[in-house]
């Protein structure tokens, strides 16, 4: 009998794990900044729900190969039936120049594996997302002109549409991809001004506008 219901207490624990891990869900990722360039220091911020269970943080790896930037964030089950919602906030630092996958992967361990090797990297119950940006090497572009230059749609697909503000006369449009090199270059006529852009790949690209009194320099994304 002993036996037996030591059998059944195994089974119930385990089950009630289990049950634990299938409630843990990633809900959204984040960069800061946004759009980072080459000097900046990048912070990732994943939103996470552990909606059954009380939870206790146990370890975290992170695993840069190439592009490919790998979080693996893992939480202990806690004594008492809770709801937690929780940003796990990752500091990644200055990357180079690229495009970058980055891959959160949401773990949680039973108790019997908190002994094994590296458990963080190898238990089986996980929610899982990934997040995909690009680091320029074009650095402070917000510092450059008025905002009151608008330019829209951003993301764009076909065309961008740029308002200049008077008294400002533009003269020329140019674009240039993450790495700095000049795609196109226009002459703008008119306080309202339309580029055909479908041709660009989809991307991150940096518009600069040049008049006599300004210069204005914006990203945009070409989808």
């Amino acid at each position: 009998m002993k036996t037996i219901a030591l059998l059944i207490l195994s089974i119930f624990c385990y089950s009630y794990n289990v049950a634990q891990s299938t409630s843990f869900h990633v809900d959204s990722l984040k960069v800061f900044p946004a759009s980072p360039n080459i000097d900046d220091s990048i912070t990732f911020i994943a939103y996470t729900r552990h909606t059954t269970t009380g939870t206790g943080f146990y370890d975290r790896v992170v695993i840069e190969i190439d592009s490919v930037i790998s979080i693996f964030s893992c939480y202990t089950n806690g004594s008492f039936p809770a709801v937690h919602n929780v940003n796990d906030t990752i500091p990644i630092g200055k990357l180079q120049v690229g495009d970058y996958t980055i891959r959160f992967i949401l773990r949680f361990l039973l108790p019997w594996e908190l002994d094994s090797v590296e458990p963080c990297l190898t238990n089986p119950y996980y929610d899982s997302s990934f997040l995909n940006i690009t680091v320029s090497n074009i650095n402070n572009v917000e510092l450059y002109g008025s905002k009151q230059l608008l330019l829209h749609p951003n993301p764009a697909t076909h065309q961008l549409t740029l308002t200049i503000p008077p008294p400002s006369q533009a003269t020329t449009a140019t674009i240039t991809d993450i790495n700095g090199r000049q795609l196109r270059k226009e002459q703008l006529l008119n306080a309202t001004n339309t580029l055909n852009i479908a041709e660009l790949p989809a991307g991150l690209y940096f518009i600069t506008v040049q008049s006599a009194e300004q210069r204005w320099v914006r990203r945009f994304v070409k989808q």
